[in-house]
């Protein structure tokens, strides 16, 4: 018996340190997923790359020889079949037409914005933007905190390419070229001295400065580009004129007035201690209400009213509360706490508004181990993350790694960074992780879905990716579209038949078309047998079958029996359910035809119903209400694909109903064996009570006898 402990022991001994050392082991492969332990395993590519676009690559949709020229693509938002990029520029210097100079100047980090389809051919380019009243009043109004006073005609290359946000133009005139201008401007001079003229005007104009964040929105049909100008302390709200080319700044978001945590403009920058707004990245509800993350901002993300007035912080993450610091702070003197460092809430890396209103956001770890941690919020608007996460892991990437302290440098290091994530109108969505260049792709429950891509020195390497975006062609698979700018790139996935029934069936789930997404699962399956949640899939499925008493569609194909009977197509007048009133004989029809299933004819009791495909040439029937023993058998068929999906909640619900029904069916027996139980019991203890009072007078007429 001890010897048995012991082997016990030992076997849990063996299981907790395999459960300790697991964590380091590598994943090569990108096509994996986790099971129910949390262990790494084969699975299907739910991604697969197609294509890789840089500048060169992408072609003129006009059929120019024109490129673009990449430099730091910093953020992406598709709209319908749109592309829009942003690119920070941070590297680059141009040489600007200004109305102060008489001669071309240098500016530095002038971002642009590039305007692809879904093509991936460019369409447009803008690097300066005209302004209308409402900007330059707003603008005017907010830079007298600082006397800047130089009119925009004024402007110089010196101050626009100030390094200091307080000291920057905030506009200028730009030049427009225009055939009907009222201006000429001198644009090149050639070898022979020729001198070539452009007809154009000076209008009211800017410049982005480091712009990392960009946003579309398109209502009613107006198309509005909203872009983090983080250089220049603001967020612009642009209208996107595609007939004629032009992108207007219509309003404009400036630092909030929460004077307790932003610099305001009316001090030193170089003195001051608060916080210099840097909008990094931005998304738009539909009601044109504004969220904006800021650099260095721990108190969440930034609310703007549709007046472009702040409102709120909302969303704020959490402190990862830290024992050893709390231990330190009984014990060190005021001086030595001041060397340590503050434990801060992690930062948001990017946000998207999701198609359901809420706003999906991604942060860095709460740990420094980097240990699960809600890197993944869907935030409502009363600012409480919502996010479910019902899956065996949680939305947070990687659940094996190497730890950062691991003593094999040649392998990538540390848990999951997700730096974007896009939200598809099924509620799946995908989160890009920069550590180790994948894709992780969960539904609206948490579940992992798939997991695609990896680093490398490939031409489909993630490797520093900035954005990820979903793309849709009509008749085509669902595109994936990632945004790396290291490689100055966009990365085009395809969907691939797995992910396109996984996400099938799981939306399918959502809109509660639970019993119909059986068969999809089963295919799932059949592709991965290793995909626990597609088991789980078809257990749901049965279970519904069974708690609302239906049976599985027995499907027929009538394409002969129509050639022999010279049908040509099946509709609702000629395929027709006729029921025996004398002999209850259900028969199926086909233009006045009998198609004969025996079947039918050995249960003439149960109601019938059916169905028909003209295309796949079918014919689906099945009894209306399945009975008690049918309930069972689904009952049990569900439990043991929830076994074999290791769900232990909803293997729970099924026994639950299994055990009921054994109940319900042995109620009567059950009863009246108890009822047996207890009348036994009684008359028990009666013939017990009436034997012991006979023996106790017999002991005493014994006792009397023997005095």
């Amino acid at each position: 018996m001890k010897k048995k402990v012991m082997k016990k022991l030992l076997f849990t001994f063996a299981f907790m340190v395999f459960a300790v050392v697991t964590p380091s082991v590598k994943v090569s492969a990108s096509s994996y997923n986790y099971d129910f332990f949390k262990n790494p395993v084969p699975s299907s590519e739910g991604l697969s790359y197609k294509a890789t676009y840089n500048d060169k690559a992408i072609l003129a949709a006009d059929g120019s020889d024109e490129k673009l020229t990449f430099d730091v693509l910093s953020d992406m938002e598709i709209v319908g079949e749109k592309i829009f990029v942003i690119d920070s520029r941070a590297n680059a210097t141009d040489k600007v037409h200004l109305q102060s100079s008489s001669s071309k100047v240098d500016i530095v980090r002038r971002s642009g914005i590039y305007i692809l389809n879904s093509d991936m051919k460019w369409e447009n380019q803008f690097y300066q933007f005209e302004i209308n009243d409402t900007v330059r009043q707003k603008l005017d109004e907010f830079y007298k905190r600082v006397d800047y006073t130089t009119a925009p005609e004024a402007v110089t290359a010196t101050q626009l390419n100030a390094t200091s946000v307080a000291a920057r133009a905030p506009y200028t005139t730009i030049w427009v070229p225009n055939e009907n201008g009222q201006e000429e401007l001198l644009v090149e001079t050639l070898e022979d001295k020729t001198e070539i003229y452009e007809k154009g005007d000076w209008k009211l104009g800017l410049f982005l400065y480091g712009a990392t964040g960009i946003s579309v929105t398109n209502y009613g049909g107006e198309t509005f580009i909203y872009v983090a100008d983080t250089g220049n302390a603001r967020v612009l709200k642009l209208a996107y004129d595609e007939a004629n080319n032009s992108l207007i700044a219509v309003d404009v978001y400036l630092t909030p007035d929460d004077e307790t945590v932003f610099f305001q403009f009316d001090e030193d920058i170089k003195l001051t201690t608060k916080k210099v707004f840097q909008p990094t990245k931005v998304t738009v509800d539909r009601y044109n209400r504004v969220y904006v993350i800021s650099d260095s901002v721990y108190e969440g993300i930034l609310e703007y009213n549709t007046d472009s007035s702040f409102n709120r912080f909302l969303g704020k993450n959490l402190v990862t509360a830290n024992p050893l610091k709390a231990f330190w702070g009984k014990i060190f003197s005021e001086t030595q706490l001041n060397l340590i460092e503050d434990d801060l809430p992690p930062s948001f890396t990017n946000i998207q508004m999701a198609p359901n209103g809420f706003i999906y956001a991604t942060a860095l770890s709460a740990s420094s181990t980097g240990a699960q941690s809600q890197k993944i919020k869907a935030i409502n608007t009363s600012g409480a993350d919502i996010l479910r996460r019902n899956g065996y892991v949680t939305p947070d990437g990687d659940v094996k790694y190497l730890n950062e302290n691991s003593k094999n440098r040649d392998m990538i290091t540390g848990a999951s960074t997700f730096v974007a994530i896009a939200v598809n109108e099924d509620g799946i969505y995908s989160a890009v992780d920069t550590v180790r260049g994948r894709i992780f792709t969960y539904d609206s429950e948490g579940n992992l879905l798939y997991i695609s891509g990896e680093k490398g020195s490939l031409s489909n390497s993630i490797n520093t990716p900035s954005a990820i975006a979903y793309l849709s062609k009509p008749g085509q698979p669902e595109y994936v579209v990632v945004l790396d700018k290291g490689s100055k790139t966009l990365m085009l996935y395809e969907t691939t038949e797995f992910g396109r029934l996984v996400n099938s069936a799981t939306q399918m789930y959502a809109d509660n078309y639970i019993i119909e997404s059986e068969d999809i699962w089963r295919e799932v399956v059949k592709m991965n047998s290793n995909y626990e949640l597609g088991y789980v899939g078809i257990g749901k499925s049965i279970l519904r079958l069974a708690m609302n008493a239906e049976l599985r569609w027995n499907t027929l194909d009538v394409t002969k029996f129509m050639a022999d009977n010279n049908i040509s197509e099946l509709t609702k007048d000629n395929v027709k359910l006729l029921v025996n009133e004398e002999t209850k004989e259900n028969t199926i029809e086909i233009n006045g035809v009998k198609f004969e299933i025996d079947e039918l004819k050995e249960n003439k009791d149960r109601a019938v119903e059916i169905s028909f495909d003209n295309e796949e040439k079918t014919i689906s029937w099945r009894y209306a209400v399945a009975t008690e023993e049918e309930k069972m058998d689904f009952y049990k068929e569900a439990m043991s694909y929830f076994k074999l999906g290791r769900n232990a909640t909803y293997y729970s619900k099924a026994y639950q109903f299994y055990r009921d029904g054994i109940l319900k069916e042995n109620f009567a027996l059950i009863m009246g064996g108890g009822v047996v139980i207890v009348i036994a019991y009684i008359a028990y203890m009666v013939t017990k009570k009436v034997y012991t009072k006979k023996l106790n007078k017999l002991n005493n007429k014994e006792e009397e006898s023997d005095v």
